[in-house]
């Protein structure tokens, strides 16, 4: 069975096999496989019985980030020949670019593209007005717009 959307509260364990999960509503599910999507604390204080000290000790000095997603829509047939660039330079407030046509043709119609714009934050309440280094949000969908436009631009005049 595949059960969505059902907040677990506990799950059952022994012998390093997972048996059962408790959901919100008291509901004991008992089962042979567990995809749990929730993030690695939830998952660790959810466990029955509780891991050692240590290890929940541990659990609690990683830090988490967010990522904010801006997905840009180009009239164009392609952006790059790469599926994912990758910016490693702590400057610049995006990680990653990605096209997702060139991971697969039906991503996108045939003569238009998409880019994803990954940008991380350690915010956990992060919003669309936070700052993204040294810009907001809309600041750097702004800049990241102009970018892909200039590319465009360059592709179309056979330049890239």
């Amino acid at each position: 069975s595949i059960f969505l959307n059902r907040r677990i509260s506990r799950i059952n364990h022994y012998n390093n096999k997972i048996l059962s999960f408790e959901d919100n509503n008291g509901i004991t599910v008992d089962v042979k496989n567990l995809i749990f999507t929730a993030s690695l604390n939830m998952l660790i204080s959810s466990l029955n019985p509780s891991p050692p000290k240590k290890i929940i000790d541990s659990l609690n000095t990683i830090k988490f980030r967010t990522i904010m997603i801006c997905v840009i829509y180009l009239n164009m047939k392609n952006f790059s020949s790469n599926a994912s660039i990758y910016f490693s330079d702590p400057s610049c407030p995006f990680t990653r670019i990605y096209e997702p046509k060139n991971r697969s043709r039906q991503m996108s119609p045939k003569e238009k593209t998409s880019i994803v714009v990954e940008i991380p934050s350690f915010d956990k309440d992060s919003c669309l007005l936070q700052s993204v280094g040294d810009f907001t949000f809309l600041q750097f969908v702004y800049y990241v717009t102009v970018v892909a436009f200039t590319a465009s631009v360059c592709a179309s005049l056979g330049l890239i």
